[in-house]
């Protein structure tokens, strides 16, 4: 499968039928049997979270991969930005069982503040 915000964002079966996001491409992962590809054309990528329904079989897992030279088919060269800093489209991400102690109260609500 391909993510380009460039496609068409139809079922990411080529670069041009691209998925816009990455999310769309996860949650296009067919099945639990592994062995799928997720292939990225540079750019920047706000995105939120980035899960999946299907983690793939031992083995088989699948891969996220960035066409960062254009060898893949992209024809784009440069760097693959996920940005997950955005406090409107991304998420803020908590160490829950990092060395400092966070709890829902230290946690600020949106558009509340941030740290």
């Amino acid at each position: 499968m391909y993510v380009s915000k460039l496609g068409n964002n139809s079922d990411g079966k080529s670069w041009k039928r691209a998925f816009n996001s990455i999310p769309a491409a996860l949650s296009a992962v067919p099945d639990d049997r592994g062995g799928h590809r997720i292939i990225i054309r540079p750019d920047t990528y706000v995105e939120a979270n980035l899960s999946t329904a299907f983690k793939g079989a031992k083995g088989s897992y699948n891969l996220i991969t960035g066409d960062t030279n254009g060898d893949l088919g992209s024809g784009a060269k440069g760097r693959i930005i996920i940005d997950s800093g955005d406090p409107e489209k991304g998420f803020k991400s908590y160490d829950w069982w990092g060395t400092q102690l966070f709890d829902d109260i230290a946690i600020p609500k949106p558009g509340k503040g941030r740290f």
